[in-house]
């Protein structure tokens, strides 16, 4: 079986990878590495947008952990209040485009340091600061609403399979709390907030939406950004170059996470029987569940409200201006819209939408079943001779660009190889790119999920 998933990722990430760099190279491509690297263009080309993207990516990957860790603890191993919808509200933020988290941030908070329309607090009379608008502040805060989802399902994943008999035992040799969680509790889910933070971390240093629609405006540019910048004008071995650059953080990344765990077992799940027992908040319980319930309303329900509110409304971020269905509902009309119909009656969008729910369907399970395989191999195979080169593989597109990706893709699979016709404009190149694109989430929910099953279950 290693073998055989070898091979895969050799086509699909290997391969693509390989096309990117000799793109880079081709033409005088050492002279565009000077350039990018060294140049007069280098400090704004590279180097800031290179220090915005760590800089961002280093926030979420803390957030995720921290905010999704506590938001499971408080689901799965306390006696919360109403833990399952806060389970549910908490599961959601993931499944909402990020864009749409950047356009209700926009939404609320732009100021008229741009012209044009403002947001709705500003509307409302309020001084919208520059930094809480647009820039740094506002990309990392979206990043994180979208992405703590991720740290949520791993660690509450995590969290579900440690036997409450070990606090027990621990409690009964003089253990406190703080004592119990720090090291039994912590030491047992370490996959699973290494899991978070990395995904977190290759999320957001490759997210586009937030960047674009938060930093753009105002200058802030990361690497996702920047690389769009350079594909749009054609500059295309520069965009690869920068890409490549993302691809030694993630080497550099996953080295360390190599090192963190190596030699350690994690096993909580095994073929004995375990109590569960959630652990009492006594007089906490309503003020954390307070906590929990603001954290998940704001981050899902609230973004979702502003734009759902703004859909009927006549002008952007201004609810006194009216409202209209015609959005949703109206038939074409020169008079608004641009004549275009509501979404409704609109066949292009609703092509559209039936093409998305395909495409996420099935995606959704080639990347699953891939990334189970690939976390089966590497956790019940230790010490096998290619799983190192299958960890790594799995994991270097999420740090990867979409917008990067994709040209790739269309590159390498848009013509025919051997065999294989050339599939540019179908649907399987799109299916392809998602499944390798989104395969580092799957293969370390796999990995996560394998390592706390003991071989006594097999």
């Amino acid at each position: 079986m290693s073998l055989a998933l070898l091979i895969i990722l050799g086509l699909f990430v290997a391969l693509p990878l390989a096309q990117l760099l000799i793109t880079s190279l081709a033409d005088g491509g050492l002279q565009v590495w000077q350039d990018v690297l060294f140049g007069r263009i280098a400090p704004n080309l590279l180097w800031k947008p290179l220090g915005n993207t760590l800089a961002v990516g280093t926030f979420v990957a803390v957030g995720v952990v921290a905010l999704g860790g506590y938001i499971a603890w408080l689901v799965v191993r306390t006696n919360l209040p109403g833990r399952v919808f806060i389970g549910i509200l908490a599961s959601l933020p993931y499944t909402v485009p990020g864009f749409a988290y950047a356009l209700a941030w926009e939404t609320v908070f732009r100021n008229d340091r741009l012209g044009g329309q403002v947001g709705f607090l500003q509307n409302m009379g309020l001084d919208i600061p520059n930094w809480l608008a647009w820039g740094i502040v506002p990309v990392s805060l979206t990043l994180l609403a979208h992405y703590y989802t991720l740290g949520f399902l791993l660690i509450s994943a995590a969290l579900a399979t440690i036997n409450v008999e070990l606090d027990e035992a621990a409690r009964m040799t003089g253990a406190g709390r703080f004592r119990i969680l720090k090291d039994i509790t912590f030491v047992l889910i370490t996959p699973a907030l290494i899991s978070a933070a990395l995904l977190g971390f290759a999320n957001a240093v490759s997210n586009f939406a937030a960047p674009a629609v938060l930093g753009l405006p105002v200058r802030f540019e990361t690497l996702s950004t920047r690389i769009f910048g350079l594909v749009r004008i054609g500059q295309v071995e520069r965009a690869y170059v920068l890409t490549v650059v993302l691809i030694i953080v993630a080497a550099l990344i996953l080295w360390g996470n190599s090192r963190i765990g190596k030699g350690r077992s994690y096993t909580t799940l095994t073929g004995k029987g375990g109590r569960y027992k959630p652990q009492e908040l006594g007089a906490w319980r309503w003020p954390l569940f307070a906590s929990a319930l603001l954290i998940t309303l704001f981050t899902t329900i609230v973004p979702l409200l502003v734009l759902f509110g703004s859909s009927f409304s006549r002008k952007t971020g201004n609810f006194s201006g009216g409202f209209t269905t015609h959005f949703w509902l109206g038939y074409s009309d020169p008079s608004i819209a641009q004549g275009q119909p509501g979404v409704l009656h609109n066949p292009q969008i609703l092509n559209a939408a039936f093409n998305t729910v395909w495409l996420g369907l099935a995606v959704a399970l080639f990347a699953s079943v891939i990334g189970i395989l690939i976390g089966y191999v590497l956790v019940r195979n230790k010490g096998g001779r290619f799983n190192s080169l299958i960890d790594s593989l799995s994991y270097l597109p999420y740090f990867i660009p979409g917008i990067a990706f994709g040209a790739i893709y269309v590159v390498q699979f848009g013509r025919s190889i051997g065999p294989f016709p050339a599939l540019y404009g179908t649907l399987t190149l799109l299916i392809l790119a998602a499944v390798f694109r989104n395969l580092p989430f799957t293969s370390q929910a796999g990995q996560t999920a394998i390592k706390q099953i003991s071989n006594e279950l097999e």
